[in-house]
């Protein structure tokens, strides 16, 4: 699962364990996070799951900027997508 620590506290704020993999950026205050499979789109102060796009096929996933920056995707052929924030 996903969790989010407190670090001034120590404490976790708050856990989702529905929610794996990796976090590759933060769009709009959530957190973009990509299992391999999915990319799902967390709410950075609940945990809760705002969104889920299947992505499977895609390699790689890179941003231009961690925060709201573009998200690009890079497929097996080498095709390369890119996708800005609005």
């Amino acid at each position: 699962g996903l969790s989010a620590l407190d670090s001034a506290q120590g404490t976790v704020r708050w856990s989702n364990k529905s929610v794996h993999g990796e976090v590759i950026a933060v769009r709009a205050g959530h957190l973009v996070v990509w299992d391999k499979s999915n990319l799902t789109l967390v709410d950075a102060k609940t945990g809760d799951v705002l969104a889920k796009v299947p992505a499977a096929g895609i390699l790689k996933f890179g941003t231009s900027k961690f925060e709201d920056g573009a998200l690009f995707a890079i497929a097996p052929n080498g095709s390369l997508a890119m996708f800005f924030p609005r």
